[in-house]
């Protein structure tokens, strides 16, 4: 009877775990957002001009300049430990007017 209420018990601490090692919505894109604008590809890409507007995309973000645009592709990796998921950016060409 003890074994059992060991392992009942055990398989709640472990799906709990898994349950706060992933962010919320807003600390996912905050994480996101945050290296796509720390991101020198990012700003070469808009002429070091100042961002005027984020739009979230099927595929990531597109961010926009004065006269500039850029498509942001963002790859989700699962994670082999416990833990928040981990991502990779991926800056398209800029298009400047």
């Amino acid at each position: 009877m003890k074994l059992t209420n060991l392992a009942v018990t055990g398989f709640a601490l472990f799906f709990a775990g898994q349950a706060h090692a992933a962010l919320s919505g807003y600390w996912d894109s905050s994480k996101i957002l945050h290296s796509i604008l720390g991101s020198n590809d990012v700003a070469n890409s808009l002429k070091q001009q100042p961002v005027e507007s984020i739009t979230r995309t099927d595929s990531g973000y597109q961010i926009k300049s004065h006269s500039c645009a850029v498509d942001i592709t963002v790859e989700r990796m699962l994670p082999n430990k416990l833990g928040p998921s981990g991502f990779k950016i991926r800056v398209g060409p800029g298009h400047c007017q």
